[in-house]
């Protein structure tokens, strides 16, 4: 049975490090093509907040954001992934919701991030949450939300 629970930095570097290799697969282009997954892990854990869920002490998704710009009030949402078997349960909707609210209450105006072209699902969810193509790049898309403008779904 499926007991999540949803947390904000909780999980050790290494369970983040185990969680990465575990997704790595999920990514298009895999997510070890382009970095080293124990020093991103290194990175997220020291870096970034974490908004992480849990099933019986196991990470099961994770979103990572880099939230330490305070005086320009712009964040960053730099990695959101959540294992396959548990997909499809609304986990990534809940993080995203929980670190739009969390960066909101910390006066951060706006987020951004950055995502494949080829990643519709992942499309899909930014734009549910309000997010708009900033700049257009090869197989890439930045896209930006404001804070200010309407709830948070």
């Amino acid at each position: 049975m499926i007991n999540i629970k949803y947390r904000i930095q909780h999980a050790k570097q290494i369970e983040i490090h185990n969680f990465l290799l575990a997704c790595d697969n999920d990514f298009i282009p895999k997510l070890s093509s382009n970095l080293d997954l124990y020093v991103f892990s290194e990175k997220i854990y020291t870096h970034t907040v974490r908004f992480e869920a849990h099933d019986n002490g196991k990470l099961i998704g994770l979103l990572s954001a880099y939230l330490n710009d305070k005086e320009s009030g712009i964040g960053f949402i730099n990695h959101i992934s959540i294992l396959q078997k548990y997909k499809g349960n609304g986990i990534s909707n809940i993080l995203m919701k929980n670190s739009l609210e969390y960066a909101k209450s910390e006066n951060f105006n706006y987020i951004r991030l950055e995502v494949s072209k080829h990643n519709s699902i992942a499309r899909k969810l930014y734009t549910k949450y309000d997010f708009s193509v900033e700049k257009d790049n090869q197989d890439k898309l930045q896209m930006i939300k404001n804070l200010n403008l309407g709830e948070i779904k």
